[in-house]
């Protein structure tokens, strides 16, 4: 199944003027890899630094070379998987070492776990995503599944003193 770039929505930023005010930013999204694309990034989240703009000027900074799941800080991405996603060629399971907090926004999408359990998220559902093997499926024939996450780094996970792959 051929994959492509996702429709980037306008993501809106605020930040200060000089006398201290509220204005909004100039920030721009950015896509990295086909279905996802990045609508901010924060170097650190202990807590996060907005003075100068710091925050905005890591976003705008960031190299395409960058991993998508932050070793530190925090990543909000858009992922897209359209019609037929996982169906004629099976996603291939993966974990991330990282806390993915999403809500799905369009479409349905399946999610397949390691040990086979399935869930079909809808439309204003929410994940909780903690480092558990998993790939995805878009079974619509016509409609493209999204879902925004906000992605946090994780420790490896550790099960019975065994560190998992």
């Amino acid at each position: 199944m051929a994959t492509n770039h996702p429709t980037i929505p306008t993501t809106y930023v605020t930040t200060h003027d000089a006398e201290g005010r509220g204005i909004f930013s100039s920030l721009v999204s950015q896509a990295v890899i086909p279905n996802i694309a990045i609508l901010y990034s924060a170097p650190s989240v202990d807590p996060v630094d907005f003075n100068n703009d710091t925050d905005i000027s890591f976003h705008n900074e960031r190299p395409s070379t960058r991993p998508l799941v932050p070793t530190t800080g925090v990543t909000t991405v858009v992922v897209e998987w359209p019609p037929g996603y996982g169906i004629t060629e099976p996603a291939r399971l993966h974990r991330t070492l990282s806390l993915d907090i999403g809500v799905m926004i369009a479409g349905e999408v399946e999610l397949i776990l390691g040990s086979g359990e399935k869930r079909t998220l809808k439309g204003g559902d929410v994940l909780v995503h903690r480092g558990t093997m998993h790939s995805w499926r878009n079974a619509s024939e016509t409609e493209t599944a999204r879902m925004v996450l906000v992605v946090l780094p994780s420790e490896r996970v550790i099960v019975d003193g065994k560190a998992l792959e």
